[in-house]
């Protein structure tokens, strides 16, 4: 099986660059509208400004790489089929972590199918972005003609492999506030050795040949893919939050420094994981010059097989990592006499200063719930909970200790220890202990 690696010199003519120029112009065009919008305070464009920054990347690089000379449909073909095994690409870490507990999601959508279509529509994108910014530095030649000793890659070598993948893989779960960090390892060096054995191209091939370029490219691509994750996911509203043990402080956007060192491997395990997915589906992992044979029924059946994990593992996520839902007007306390306001935000509620049927304490209370629902993310039953604890403003959380709170805490679903942490710390003044 042919890689990418070896079909980026296809020639190109006009209309392909054509193409990718407008490709790339409309997707560039589409991100710069994303940052505005959330950035201005839109409420929908903050909870959706994630999928729209990574899909309208995604094309962006779909449009780079056909001014590189590859044809769209090609990249279209393959990027259809790639969706549902990259959702449960990231799906499988999301329930690895209902064990770690390292992060959680805040102000996802309150509706159910919203919710899950989100769900789908963001994980669909690890594989893609991850194997398209590959591509682009492959094309850029970074890295081309790099070269090492080569080395036999022994049963013996592979067994060893393949025992310390089990080892990152079962240490975690095992012990996860020592062992977090082989999370990001477990699966390539799983996946590589039995590639490996069954004499598939693969990036363990590659480097035991004497050739690290794939490997050095991916290691660049992590970095760059893990930045722009944490960019993309600071300015959304629906968004994931870290409680990462021992690493609560000295955050670039929501990660923890050290915690990008990460990224790295994890895409060396995208690309393991996608090079295993496509052998089986019998296709090209990479980009080829060969017509893909009926990719709409290969893209049906992987949806098809993949679609009842997903769901399970969608209702799991629901249960273990959501922690709060963008609000409503219907979570708002009184808003009952404005019966226009069904199906409003609750943002939209409180602006809502011209009624008659609200009072200005009503409303001046809406907006200090609000504000605090919004403080980590942590969402408005959580507020009104504060609330009736004597807590009304982000700035009373500073001083709060966790264990105190909870013994005190009026719900019958009291938050995490992690989570009082995170809202402490970032209070103004914060030190939560």
């Amino acid at each position: 099986m042919r890689r990418a690696s070896a079909n980026l010199n296809t020639p190109s003519g006009a209309p392909k660059r054509i193409l990718g120029a407008l490709v790339l112009m409309a997707a560039a065009g589409f991100h710069w509208l994303a940052w505005v919008r959330a950035g201005s305070g839109s409420l929908n464009w903050g909870t959706w400004f994630y999928h729209g920054a990574w899909w309208s990347y995604i094309a962006a690089l779909s449009g780079v790489l056909c001014l590189a000379g590859w044809d769209l449909t090609a990249v279209l073909r393959r990027l259809v089929i790639m969706l549902p095994w990259s959702v449960v690409w990231w799906l499988a870490f999301d329930l690895y972590g209902l064990r770690l507990r390292n992060w959680y999601y805040v102000m996802v959508p309150p509706a159910a199918g919203a919710r899950w279509l989100g769900y789908w529509t963001a994980f669909a994108t690890v594989i893609p972005l991850t194997m398209l910014t590959h591509e682009t530095l492959l094309v850029a030649g970074l890295f081309r003609g790099a070269k090492w000793r080569p080395f036999r890659v022994t049963q013996a070598r592979r067994r060893a492999l393949t025992m310390a993948g089990m080892a990152c893989f079962v240490l975690p779960l095992a012990l996860p506030r020592c062992f977090y960090p082989l999370t990001w390892l477990f699966a390539p060096a799983l996946i590589e050795p039995w590639l490996v054995g069954r004499g598939v191209p693969c990036l363990l091939a590659e480097v035991s040949e004497g050739r690290p370029a794939t490997l050095l490219r991916l290691l660049v691509t992590g970095l760059v893919v893990g930045g722009l994750w944490e960019l993309f996911n600071h300015g959304a509203s629906g968004r994931w939050i870290y409680t990462v043990p021992g690493l609560e402080r000295g955050k670039l956007f929501e990660m923890p420094v050290p915690g990008f060192l990460g990224f790295p491997p994890f895409a060396v395990g995208t690309y393991s994981f996608w090079t295993l997915t496509a052998t089986r589906l019998g296709i090209a992992p990479g980009l080829s010059s060969e017509r893909m044979v009926r990719p709409l029924r290969k893209a049906a059946a992987s949806l098809a097989l993949t679609l009842p994990f997903c769901l399970a593992g969608f209702a799991l996520v629901d249960r273990g990592t959501v922690r709060s839902h963008a609000p409503v007007a219907g979570d708002l306390p009184g808003w009952e006499p404005i019966m226009s306001a069904r199906g409003r935000s609750a943002e939209e509620l409180c602006a809502h200063a011209g009624s008659p049927h609200v009072s200005p304490s009503v409303r001046d209370r809406w907006c200090r719930l609000l504000k605090m629902a919004h403080h980590r993310g942590m969402g408005l039953p959580r507020a009104m909970e504060l609330e009736a604890l004597g807590i009304a403003t982000p700035s009373e959380l500073r001083h709060q200790e966790a264990r105190q709170l909870l013994r005190r805490w009026p719900g019958a679903n009291p938050p995490r220890p992690e989570e009082i942490a995170v809202w402490g710390a970032a209070a103004p003044g914060g030190n939560s202990r």
